[in-house]
C-alpha cells in the first residue's frame, strides 16, 4: 500500500527544494542548506523525484553526506548518463541546424535542448528523451526531400512532425507547433520563428525562441499535450517566468488573442500554489473562479506525488474543459474525453 504523500514531509521537502532551486538558478543566490526531515522516506523521495524528472536537481540540493550510499551511487550514475546524453544531443542538434541553414529553413529547438542552453546552469538538471525542432508550416511539403540530399532519411511521418534518428538520438521536426486539432488553429505559431535567438555551443549554433515565446511554448505544451504531468515541466515554466525583462504585456495580449488566458492562469496558479511564488499576478485577466482553483491544484498535485484518485482525474478533466474559452474548443475537448486513451487512463488509476 502506498504511503500518502499529499501532506507528508516528502511532499513539503520536494516543494521547498524546488522553490530554493528556482531561486538559486534565477537569482544566482546562495541557498541556505535545506533541512532534511528526520523521518524522511528515502525510497519514497527517490520515487517522487524519478517520476518527475528531478533526480539531478534533488542531488544538487542535498548535502552529499546526508544521502544514503545506495541512493547516492544511483543518482550519480543517472547524472552521468544525463550529461553524456546531452553532449551527444548537442552535437547532433548543431549539425542538424547546420543542414537546415544550408537549406534556408529557419528553425528553433524547443524545450529540453533550448532550456539547456540558456535557462539551466547545468544541462544535467534538464533531462530529455529527444530533440524537438519547430520549422515553418509551409516547408513540410519539400522538407523530407531536401534533407535526403544530405543523407538524412525520415524514419516516420506522424500527424504533425517528421521523425529522424541520428547517432541513436531521436529528432522530432514539428511543422505544426500543436498536434491536438482542438488548439492547432488558435494562433499563428510560425511568427514565433521571427524572433529566434542564436546560441553558439562547442558543437555549433543552436537556435531558440525569445524568452516570451519560450514561456508560451512551455505552458501550451505542458498543459495541452501533457496535462501538467510532471514537476519538471512546472520548474521549466517557473525558471523562464522568472526572467527579469520578460514582456508580460506581449504575453497577456497573445493569451487573449489565442483564447488561452484561463489555461495560463491555471498553470501559473498551480506553480504559485506549490512553490509559494506570485506569477499569476502578471496576468491582467485571470478569468479563474477561485472556488475551483484549489481543487484543480490538489488534483494535479496528486499525480505529482503518486496519490492519484478517480476524483482527481475528473477534476483535471474539468480543468481542461474550463480552460477551453470558446464553444468550438469546448466541444472538441468533450469529444476528446471519449477517446480510448482517456478510458485507459481511468482504468489505470482505478486499478492502482
Amino acid at each position: 500500500m502506498k504511503k500518502n504523500v499529499t501532506d507528508s514531509c516528502e511532499r513539503k521537502f520536494v516543494c521547498d527544494m524546488l522553490r530554493a532551486f528556482i531561486d538559486k538558478e534565477t537569482n544566482k543566490a546562495i541557498v541556505s542548506e535545506l533541512t532534511l526531515p528526520k523521518n524522511i522516506n528515502w525510497n519514497l523521495l527517490e520515487a517522487v523525484a524519478a517520476r518527475n524528472g528531478l533526480i539531478a536537481i534533488l542531488q544538487s540540493m542535498i548535502d552529499p553526506s546526508c544521502i544514503p550510499m545506495r541512493h547516492k551511487e544511483k543518482w550519480m550514475r543517472y547524472s552521468v548518463q544525463t550529461l553524456f546524453s546531452y553532449t551527444q544531443s548537442e552535437k547532433v542538434a548543431a549539425n542538424f541546424f547546420g543542414i537546415l541553414n544550408e537549406e534556408g529553413i529557419p528553425a528553433v529547438a524547443m524545450r529540453g535542448m533550448a532550456l539547456s542552453q540558456w535557462v539551466y546552469s547545468d544541462p544535467i538538471f534538464r533531462p530529455m528523451v529527444d530533440i524537438d525542432i519547430l520549422v515553418p508550416s509551409d516547408v513540410r511539403y519539400d522538407f523530407v526531400a531536401n534533407l535526403e540530399k544530405h543523407g538524412l532519411r525520415c524514419k516516420r511521418t506522424l500527424r504533425s512532425q517528421f521523425v529522424y534518428e541520428i547517432d541513436n538520438i531521436k529528432i522530432e521536426v514539428h511543422w505544426s507547433f500543436l498536434t491536438p486539432k482542438r488548439y492547432r488553429a488558435s494562433a499563428n505559431f510560425d511568427r514565433w520563428l521571427d524572433t529566434r535567438q542564436e546560441f553558439v555551443t562547442k558543437s555549433g549554433a543552436i537556435y531558440c525562441f525569445s524568452p516570451e515565446n519560450e514561456l508560451l511554448d512551455l505552458v501550451c505544451h505542458a498543459f495541452i499535450h501533457h496535462e501538467l504531468d510532471t514537476l519538471l515541466k512546472l520548474t521549466d515554466i517557473a525558471l523562464v517566468a522568472s526572467y527579469k525583462n520578460l514582456d508580460w504585456g506581449y504575453i497577456n495580449q497573445w493569451c487573449e488573442e489565442a483564447s488561452m488566458t484561463r489555461l495560463f492562469a491555471i498553470t501559473l496558479g498551480l506553480i504559485d500554489h506549490l512553490f509559494g511564488l506570485s506569477f499569476l499576478n502578471n496576468l491582467t485577466q485571470k478569468n479563474t473562479r477561485s472556488n475551483y482553483s484549489v481543487k484543480f491544484y490538489k488534483a494535479y498535485s496528486a499525480r505529482f506525488f503518486q496519490t492519484d484518485t478517480v476524483t482527481d482525474l475528473f477534476r483535471r478533466k474539468r480543468a481542461l474543459l474550463y480552460a477551453a474559452e470558446t464553444i468550438d474548443i469546448k466541444i472538441k475537448q468533450l469529444i476528446r474525453f471519449l477517446s480510448i486513451d482517456q478510458f485507459s487512463e481511468l482504468i489505470k488509476i482505478t486499478k492502482a
